[in-house]
């Protein structure tokens, strides 16, 4: 069994480093925030589940400030952020117990929701899907 070595090569700098070049961020992202807060949304219609029949309903939903929410003039709490490319909207204490969904900025846009899936998030609620249609008055 031989055995050898081997000695590194001398580094040689080909002259002064490069300057440091600006971060390129991701171009999707939308600097743009959307805001649901001071707006009542009328929630229309809604389906429990994937298949079944869509009920109606005409449930009052005004968005205040930090948090805080009417639901048919009964005090609650949401939850809304930006993730990715769509909104989170968690809306507690509803019929339906907590529900939470991915809102497209196109229907915050136009203030119409039609038939978006929210799961029920509560404990115990086994993310049961509630489908909402739900308009900007």
């Amino acid at each position: 069994m031989a055995l050898s070595s081997c000695t590194p090569e001398a580094y040689e700098a080909s002259g002064p480093p490069l300057a440091p070049t600006p971060i390129i961020t991701d171009s999707i992202i939308n600097p743009s925030v959307y805001t649901i807060s001071g707006q009542t949304w009328v929630i229309e219609r809604y389906r429990i589940g994937q298949i079944g029949e869509i009920n109606l309903t005409s449930d009052t939903v005004v968005f205040h400030v930090n948090g805080v929410m009417q639901f048919n003039d009964v005090d609650a709490n949401y939850a809304f952020y930006p993730s990715a490319s769509v909104y989170i909207l968690t809306l507690y204490q509803t019929p339906w117990g907590m529900l939470s969904g991915s809102v497209n900025p196109f229907n915050l846009e136009v203030g119409e929701i039609l038939g978006l899936p929210f799961s029920n998030i509560s404990v115990g609620g086994n993310g049961m899907q509630v489908y909402l249609w739900m308009r900007r008055l």
